[in-house]
């Protein structure tokens, strides 16, 4: 694996972890 592949790789993974968080936060928004 390149360094350009694996940076690509972890930033998929942390805008995966971020668009979770949203929902997360959105659910919650919504029952309070």
């Amino acid at each position: 694996m390149t360094i350009n592949e694996k940076i690509s790789h972890i930033k998929v993974k942390i805008s995966d972890k971020f668009k979770f968080l949203k929902l997360c936060i959105l659910i919650i928004a919504s029952m309070s």
